[in-house]
């Protein structure tokens, strides 16, 4: 199974200007492919659902993310995004793209499909800009194929993958997001996580292929 993860840019990069201040926000999705059946693939892609639910908003899609922070609320996703539609969306293809392999994909296929079918807990299948972002649903995803043996605590919390860079421009913001929930996923957060997976998952990939050591074999001698 290859599973690939997409990332566009915001207007200020990956950053959490963008959302606060109803710039264009950054995205990720997840490819997931089965290796020997290539179009037997899902594509998950989380947005949330576009409404004039907020009158001075002027922009409703511009500005969609803010309305689950101003309520302080979850809202309705927006339902089964293709790959094509978002890259309209963006302007383009991905600006960057990260592949996995060695995920559980019967894990991911199957939680999937609660998630379709909203048999998952409300904050993992409706939309909230902190607490389920599409940065969120990703990682979710990608932690439910890690097998037990590749999972801990730390590795799947987002808390480690935030900078702690003063020099960085919107650090002070990302850090204020924090200080209301600890488990704010951020595209750039989440770009070191796909890493330190991709990494994980390849060095157990590099140990099940290494060929057995052979043991020498003293043979009786014939002289």
């Amino acid at each position: 199974m290859t599973v690939i993860i997409n990332f566009w840019k915001g207007t200020l990069g990956d950053t959490a200007y963008n959302a606060i201040y109803g710039l264009d926000v950054g995205h990720v999705s997840m490819h997931v492919i089965n290796d020997k059946n290539p179009r037997d693939e899902i594509y998950i892609s989380h947005h949330p659902k576009i409404k004039n639910s907020i009158d001075f908003l002027p922009n409703p899609r511009k500005y969609a993310s803010l309305e689950s922070i101003i309520t302080n609320s979850f809202i309705p996703r927006e339902k089964q995004v293709s790959f094509e539609k978002d890259c309209d969306r963006r302007d383009g293809k991905p600006n960057k793209k990260i592949v996995i392999n060695g995920l559980n994909e019967s894990r991911i296929r199957e939680f999937y499909q609660k998630y379709l079918k909203n048999n998952l807990y409300e904050e993992k299948t409706k939309y909230h800009f902190i607490k389920n972002n599409c940065c969120t649903v990703v990682a979710y995803f990608i932690c439910k194929g890690l097998e037990h043996s590749q999972k801990n605590s730390k590795l799947c919390s987002p808390s480690r993958y935030q900078t702690d860079s003063f020099f960085a421009y919107d650090s002070n913001i990302e850090k204020l997001v924090l200080a209301f929930n600890k488990k704010f996923w951020s595209p750039r957060s989440l770009k070191s996580f796909v890493k330190k997976v991709k990494k994980k998952t390849e060095k157990k990939s590099s140990v099940l292929s290494f060929p057995p050591r052979q043991k020498n074999i003293l043979l009786p001698s014939l002289f």
